[in-house]
């Protein structure tokens, strides 16, 4: 069965089975990657609301700057160096391509966009 679903799919069964138990900590490394940007914007939104309702922490890792806006805090990884981003919340404006991602934060927790 999971051979037959598209890559999109596989994701959103992989972030369902993640959340499934109500973890307290989300780590999510790329949990974007196989989406279009409505469907990743909906997983970063459902992300963020699962920090609020469940009082839980996420940590997320994306090079895609588009998936952080909202996240109260956003980190970089610069040379192997983990440095606080100016952003307004959650969006860290002119990042140079590889340069390594931003890290947002949510719900007091570090999100990670690599």
């Amino acid at each position: 069965m999971p051979a037959n679903l598209s890559g999109g799919e596989q994701q959103r069964v992989a972030i369902a089975r993640a959340l499934a138990n109500a973890p307290r900590l989300v780590l999510a490394d790329e949990p974007t990657a196989a989406l279009d940007t409505e469907r990743g914007t909906q997983v970063m939104e459902l992300l963020r609301r699962i920090t609020r309702e469940r009082n839980a922490a996420v940590v997320t890792v994306t090079h895609d700057e588009r998936m952080i806006s909202g996240f109260d805090s956003v980190y970089r990884i610069r040379d192997g160096r983990l440095e606080s981003a100016p952003h307004n919340r959650g969006t860290v404006p002119g990042a140079p391509a590889g340069s390594g991602g931003p890290l947002a934060e949510s719900g007091g927790s570090p999100v990670l966009p690599s």
